[in-house]
């Protein structure tokens, strides 16, 4: 498969899930061990031993109404160096 045809597929994907809500295209992960030194030390991560399965990747398309609540909620949020980490799954 070529590139342009990969980017159709996620052309059209996209379209499909924006007809959706709320939208959420994440690859999400876990099992990583969590950082527990280095410029993305986690010392408030007492869960367990490993991150949950997290969002990776270069972006994040998410809906208005998860950005709503996100934005609500801040306050009652735990934030993670780790960015993905803390959009969490």
């Amino acid at each position: 498969m070529g590139l342009p045809q990969l980017l159709k597929i996620i052309l059209v994907a996209l379209q499909y899930l924006s007809s959706m809500n709320p939208v959420s295209v994440i690859l999400f992960v876990g099992a990583a061990r969590v950082k527990q030194r280095g410029q993305w030390a986690e010392p408030n991560f007492h869960l367990c031993d490993r991150y949950l399965p997290y969002a990776r990747g270069g972006g994040y398309i998410v809906s208005g109404d998860l950005v709503k609540y996100i934005s609500d909620n801040k306050d009652l949020l735990q934030i993670y160096n780790s960015e993905d980490v803390s959009m969490g799954k």
